[in-house]
């Protein structure tokens, strides 16, 4: 953009007129303000070329050439002097208009105007001063108004005071008459009453005690208080030491009960403290702990004594106190709080002699006294023998959690605030004792369980897994059947489980339900230990011993399996996945049982995974017993009776040895099938077998080499039959499932079988599933032989035959694979070596 010349400027200073020199105006802020403001209120077009517009004076320029310049003459030199000329023009404009902006700013601010302001402002404020000092005088006028009427009003206070206190301290004088009247002439009921106003009275008082009347006066009461209070004791002692068999109602022994409620809570608690000690002190002197009456032996006596003494309390002498003192429960926690002690002693002292029988006895007995007084009063026994100070705190607890759900869990929990020893918390400490018992017990049976092992009859009753005990509810407390108990269990089911699985778990639901109701802290955690010590010896001394084969080697001509280890072996996993599922539940048991402190300790996980262990080892040993038995029909197929080289091409024929595998598979199977009650199990072994097999096989292949063109053929059939018994193992009812030979489902039945449910879907999959694997496992041996059969040429074009076949089913480009195929085929290594070459380069011309 072209912009004007040095030169311009200064011919533009030299042709304007001169302008007179003005002294410069400084400008305040606020006049600056008022200027910015002026400016921007200027019209559009003058707004254009604003001089306060810095920031866009290029923009200015390029509209001021573009303007002065006609539309389609281009810019040059030769139109400089117009462009100077008309930018004179409009800096003679803009220094017109700031005269004439500064001309009306000296109007706006006339010094005159200014002043006149100010003394506006002054007068102003002398008028505020003025209105606020008669506003104080305007208040001192009221208050000397108010003043007498204030005072006036104190003075009515004062009198109303006076005169209340005066007519309170007359009405004081006459109660302490009349209540010493009353006391004189044992009017209990009247002076229970009058004692109840004096005392409120009293509290009126409580600030005026320094005052001498007064003073004298509470002196008076506490005299009279404590007078009626020894005259009722003696009222209280003469019945009940000298005159017991009178009816209290013939007494006045009732009315005394209300004055010594009036007195106060320590006057109560001393007599109802004094009643407990006089109701117990025979049984104190009976039932001394070296007596023979204290004795262990003994507690269900200590019990019965006391609910005599609480029968005679409830019917002759509860009506000396007062309903509200609950004078029952002061008995029962008086009675508590000695026999406590007793016991303890006791037990010090016996501790080292302790008899199970003996202690259970005691203790049985101690949790039905409990029990019963519990359900007689309506609460639990720890609040029943709590302090009373704790039971009014848990009582008003309860109170508040009824108003509201957000304020019961806001505070401590009832148990948490009593922290009371109940009678049967005296026995935790000697618990040990049942504790140790129950594991002599367990160890006397476990000596009978090692030497049974594992028994398999027929004819004994039968111990199901799911029945009785044995079931899921196992531990449920509706389940009361003894597996022990040939009539429990249920019949027409065979065995399923080992009895000695049964029978130490019903031995331990019993023990479980005896601890938990003795105690269920310490005792409790410490027969959790005893029951994971069984449980791991169970598994390891009867479950994995009778695992173990028997010492005589099997004979390698001996196919028969023994049916009776087969059997054991079924059981024992049964027993095993029985022990496990029901560990579970005596877990779950176990912390619904055990106190809150020690729920978190207690897991079974450990002895689960040894018992889910053993069914996997279990698994292994049926297994295992196939292969073995199947030895001698791996070797008769290897040496069978007619020579493989002796055979016929295309016979069609089973081999012997097929047959006797399809017949062992067979026997061993149904076994299975039948003895182990878990499916997944038996879908676990055919799995096993499968892998076995066929891993076998694969090796007869290998020894059986060179395998000529009617051996592969034989081989491929055998194979085949093989598949099928393999197939047909689990006894999967593949045909009604809609399950093809390759594993997929049928599509062509399902227009008519009718729509499966949840269960025939599960074992649809499950049949696939099997299927498929077996698929697997066998095609690559079909694969092989099939690749075997292919001929071999010795022109050029005679290996390309089985080249390609390789590379059709097999589809690997594996060099050693092939040298390997061509092994088992015999191929001679003079020949091997041209084969090789032509595999690689067709495989590098395929792959590539």
């Amino acid at each position: 953009m072209p912009s004007p010349s040095p030169g311009g400027d200064a011919a533009s200073s030299s042709t304007a007129p001169p302008q007179p020199q003005s002294k410069p105006t400084e400008l305040s802020h606020d006049v600056a303000l008022q200027i910015d403001h002026i400016l921007s209120s200027e019209s559009p077009q003058n707004g254009l070329y604003n001089i306060a517009d810095q920031s866009s004076l290029e923009n200015q320029l390029d509209q001021l050439l573009s303007s002065s310049t006609p539309q389609n003459e281009p810019l040059s030199l030769a139109s400089i002097d117009r462009v100077q000329a008309h930018l004179r023009l409009q800096i003679q404009s803009c220094r017109d208009q700031i005269r004439t902006l500064a001309a009306e700013l000296e109007s706006e601010i006339d010094a005159n105007r200014m002043t006149q302001v100010q003394q506006s402002i002054a007068a102003l404020l002398e008028q505020l001063l003025l209105i606020r000092e008669k506003a104080r005088e305007s208040e001192n006028v009221v208050k000397e108004i108010t003043r007498d009427i204030r005072s006036l009003d104190i003075a009515k206070r004062n009198v109303v005071s006076s005169m209340t206190a005066l007519k309170r301290l007359q009405m004081l004088v006459n109660g302490v008459d009349q209540m010493q009247r009353l006391a004189e002439t044992k009017r209990y009921r009247e002076a229970a009453s009058a004692l109840q106003a004096v005392r409120s009275l009293l509290d009126f008082f409580q600030s005026y005690r320094g005052v001498e009347r007064i003073a004298s006066a509470w002196k008076q009461v506490n005299e009279l208080q404590n007078g009626l209070r020894t005259s009722i004791m003696k009222e209280y002692e003469n019945f009940f030491l000298h005159d017991p068999n009178r009816a209290v109602r013939s007494t006045n022994l009732p009315e005394s009960a209300l004055v010594i409620d009036a007195i106060g809570a320590e006057a109560n608690s001393a007599l109802i403290d004094w009643y407990c000690s006089l109701q117990l002190r025979e049984y104190r002197r009976i039932f001394r702990a070296t007596d023979e009456a204290g004795q262990l032996d003994n507690v269900s006596r200590r019990f019965a004594w006391f609910r005599r003494i609480l029968k005679i309390h409830e019917d002759e002498h509860a009506a000396a106190f007062l309903e509200g003192w609950k004078a029952e429960r002061w008995l029962i926690r008086r009675f508590s709080d000695v026999t406590k002690e007793d016991l303890r002693s006791v037990l010090i002292r016996e501790q080292s002699r302790l008899n199970v029988s003996t202690l259970m006895e005691a203790l049985n007995a101690t949790l039905e006294f409990e029990g019963v007084m519990s359900r007689k009063f309506g609460v639990s026994f720890e609040e029943l023998i709590a302090p009373p100070n704790t039971q009014h705190a848990s009582q008003q607890q309860q109170q508040s959690g009824q108003q509201g759900q957000a304020q019961q869990t806001s505070t401590p929990s009832q148990p948490s605030q009593l922290q009371v020893q109940t009678l049967s918390a005296i026995f935790d400490p000697y618990l040990g004792v049942f504790v140790e018992a129950q594991d002599r017990a367990l160890s006397e049976m476990f000596i009978q369980y090692r030497r049974q092992g594992a028994p398999v009859s027929h004819d004994e009753p039968s111990a199901n897994g799911n029945a009785g005990f044995g079931g899921d509810n196992a531990f449920d407390p509706s389940t009361s059947a003894d597996p022990t108990n040939p009539a429990s269990s249920t019949s027409g089911s065979g065995t399923t489980v080992l009895p000695s699985s049964t029978e130490f778990f019903y031995f331990y639901r019993q023990t479980l339900e005896q601890c938990a109701r003795l105690s269920n802290r310490e005792p409790l955690r410490d027969l959790y230990g005893v029951y994971r010590k069984w449980l791991r010896v169970y598994a390891e001394d009867v479950l994995r011993s009778a695992l173990l084969r028997p010492e005589p080697a099997r004979r390698s001509i001996d196919v028969r399996p023994n049916i009776g280890e087969i059997q054991k072996w079924c059981f024992v996993l049964n027993t095993a996945d029985y022990c496990a599922s029901t560990s579970s539940q005596l877990e779950d048991k176990l912390r619904e049982k055990i106190h809150p402190d020690f729920k978190e300790r207690i897991s079974l996980d450990e002895e689960r995974e040894i018992f889910t262990t053993l069914v996997s080892y279990a698994v292994q040993t049926l297994a295992r017993e196939l292969e073995l038995c199947s030895e001698p029909i791996w070797n008769s197929m290897l040496r069978p009776a007619i020579p493989w080289s002796q055979l016929q091409p295309r016979s069609g024929a089973k081999l012997q040895y097929v047959m006797d595998m399809a017949s062992l598979l067979e026997q061993i199977g149904v076994v299975v099938r039948q003895d182990v009650e878990n499916k997944r199990y038996v879908r676990s072994w055919c799995d096993k077998v499968v892998s076995v097999l066929c891993t076998r096989f694969m090796q007869g292949l290998v020894r059986l080499r060179p395998l000529t063109q009617v051996m592969a053929e034989q081989l491929l059939l055998d194979a085949g039959e093989l598949k099928k018994s393999l197939i047909e193992l689990p006894r999967y009812p593949v045909d009604d499932l809609g399950v093809g030979l390759d594993g997929n489902k049928d599509s062509s039945l399902s227009h008519w079988m009718p729509t499966p449910s949840a269960e025939q879907t599960a074992l649809s999959n499950q049949a696939a599933s099997y299927v498929r694997y077996v698929q697997r496992l066998t095609d690559r041996i079909e694969t092989l032989l099939k690749v075997v059969l292919a001929p071999i040429e010795t022109d050029e074009e005679g290996g390309m035959d089985l080249i390609s076949s390789y590379v059709k089913l097999v589809g690997d480009r594996s060099f050693s694979n092939f040298q390997k195929v061509l092994d088992l085929k015999g191929v001679r290594k003079v020949d091997q070596n041209g084969l090789l070459d032509r595999f690689l380069q067709i495989c590098v011309a395929v792959w590539t």
